[in-house]
């Protein structure tokens, strides 16, 4: 008797067992579960998860136990998130309690990496209750259903670095020659000593070889000094007359040179060129000058006393004075001062911008390392410029066309090849252009946190990188980052693109509007209106980014962001 009681006791409590399960199967519509945002979202490369749940009152069994196991599905894989258990009062281990009377609320979050094939994905939830020995499947739930993925659609316009040419296209070539003058006379005398001086002779001589090449002269300079140790007025007048007679010198000289059999000099008459006269006075500075390189061994005690007189009058007295004393300024300072300096200004003759760009590709070895450098900002072609930069870096060694080959290499999505020429030169990698531009490339390649390093180091060099910064703050999720890298970009998609994730819906519509539109800034504002409920909106920028690119049409069709749409019989039509 006592065992068919037992035996009575065993079968009750499988009975009551399987009727408590049972009863959570049957009754688990009543169990309502929140996934925030609706629609998975990435966000700095990953998909953060967060479900809550609500289980309703006099559901859970007081000793059960459910098993909550989310799973990410996708096509060709799915993702187990952590799981968690939840439990009655009187059940036994860990778990979150939920109430049998009054029900009870329970939340869970996660995150994964994102990669492509999770667009589709769908978020799915089949709890596995317990009650001793019992276990049963709750139910097979969908939480979500696909990501929006827009988050990763930045535009690769990153903005590579070219290094400078230093090719000028003026360029002012002087050349110089002084005749001089005995100490209080302006009247020109071969025969003195300075102008019998042999380094004298070979500068004149010098200078009007110069002007016999035939370059255009810009201009002539003529420039007058009296030596400081005399009246000041008495010394203005001086180099006035001393500049009257530089002028005649110069005329009588030009005049010389252009009769000469098979002159070439580039003037038909003296008075056609430009000559500035100036009778500077006393030449105090070159005085100073000339102590300074000098051998005087008082030349400190000289300079003080020149420095330490404010009064002019008292100065040329102090200058009269040392010269008794020191023989050295009355022999070797003060007659170099007495002088009609000349320069002739002349332009240097340059190849035409149209000959730089067909030499640079024809006879490049007619043109130096910095024409070809220049030669390359000739030509829109990147083409022409990879072979002008190839050739640049292989005949002259020159590191910054090395630079700049990557840099073109790098728009023409030639990453290999890019990396290649980047890592050539030492000298490169040290250059904030390359700093830059290996940022470029990594960030190409998906690196982007490598590139933001990169991106640092060429900002620490000198170099704005802001904005290729922002695109990468864009993909790590530093929103506001990001905006304040844009802080002086505009009418660009990829401040667009921030805005729209960081929910600022006018700021990207007055941006797109206002950008230079193709396929994807049209694409971009249809994702705008489709935020923002505006059907006209995505209608109309839908059907101007499929005229522009028909393969957006399957993009569209399985993006989330138009999940709303999906049954819409013109978003159908539009997207067949």
């Amino acid at each position: 008797m006592k065992s068919i009681k037992i035996l009575l006791f065993l079968i009750g409590v499988a009975v009551m067992s399987s009727c408590g399960i049972n009863k959570m199967v049957k009754n688990y519509d009543g169990v309502n579960y929140t996934t925030t945002p609706e629609t998975l979202q990435t966000h700095g490369g990953e998909i953060a998860i967060k479900v809550e749940g609500t289980f309703p009152a006099k559901y859970f069994h007081t000793k059960a136990t459910v098993e909550m196991k989310p799973v990410l599905q996708y096509d060709g894989g799915s993702i187990e998130l952590n799981p968690f258990i939840l439990k009655g009062e009187k059940a036994e281990g860990e778990g979150t309690v939920i109430n049998k009377k009054t029900g009870g609320k329970f939340s869970f979050s996660d995150k994964v990496n994102y990669t492509p094939e999770m667009e589709n994905a769908v978020l799915v939830l089949n709890p596995t209750a317990k009650l001793k020995k019992k276990e049963a499947t709750l139910g097979n739930t969908k939480l979500a259903d696909g990501v929006i993925n827009t988050s990763t659609k930045v535009k690769h316009s990153e903005k590579t670095a070219i290094a400078a040419d230093k090719y000028e296209k003026v360029t002012i070539v002087t050349k110089s020659g002084s005749i001089y003058f005995p100490q209080n006379h302006h009247n020109y005398n071969k025969w003195l000593a300075l102008n019998k001086n042999k380094d004298s002779k070979q500068k004149l001589s010098d200078m009007k070889d110069f002007i016999r090449q035939g370059w255009e002269i810009r201009d002539i300079d003529i420039n007058a000094w009296a030596s400081p140790e005399g009246e000041e007025t008495f010394n203005s007048e001086l180099s006035q007359k001393r500049s009257e007679k530089g002028m005649r010198y110069l005329k009588t000289t030009l005049k010389k040179l252009l009769k000469e059999k098979d002159s070439k000099v580039a003037y038909g008459k003296c008075d056609d060129l430009k000559i500035n006269i100036q009778a500077r006075g006393e030449d105090w500075n070159g005085f100073m000058a000339a102590v300074k390189e000098s051998d005087i061994k008082e030349k400190s005690t000289i300079l003080n006393v020149v420095n330490s007189e404010s009064d002019l009058a008292k100065k040329e007295e102090g200058i009269r004075k040392m010269a008794l004393v020191y023989g050295e300024i009355s022999n070797d300072i003060l007659p170099a001062l007495r002088r009609v300096e000349f320069n002739i200004n002349c332009l240097e003759p340059k190849f035409t911008d149209k000959e730089i760009a067909d030499f640079a590709i024809n006879n490049p070895e007619k043109l130096d390392v910095e024409e070809m450098l220049y030669a390359a900002t000739l030509y829109v072609d990147n083409a022409k410029k990879i072979e002008i930069y190839t050739n640049t870096a292989k005949n002259f060694k020159c590191y910054r066309a090395l630079n700049n080959l990557g840099a073109i290499l790098l728009l023409e999505g030639e990453l290999n090849k890019a990396e290649k020429a980047l890592n050539k030169s030492k000298d490169l990698k040290h250059s904030a252009e390359a700093c830059k531009n290996f940022g470029v490339l990594e960030s190409k390649r998906g690196n982007f946190k490598k590139a933001v390093g990169f991106y640092n180091k060429a900002q620490d060099k000198g170099l704005d990188a802001s904005y290729d910064l922002g695109i990468c703050n864009i993909v790590l999720g530093n929103y506001d980052a990001a905006i304040s890298n844009f802080a002086n970009t505009n009418c660009n998609y990829n401040v667009a693109l921030v805005n729209i994730l960081n929910e600022n819906f006018k700021k990207a519509e007055k941006t797109l509007n206002c950008s230079e539109k193709g396929a994807v800034e049209y694409y971009l504002l249809a994702v705008v209106g489709a935020r923002t409920n505006n059907e006209t909106m995505v209608m109309q920028n839908l059907n101007k980014a499929f005229k522009e690119d028909a393969n957006l049409k399957a993009a569209a069709k399985k993006d989330r962001e138009f999940i709303k749409f999906y049954n819409n019989a013109d978003f159908t039509n539009i997207t067949k």
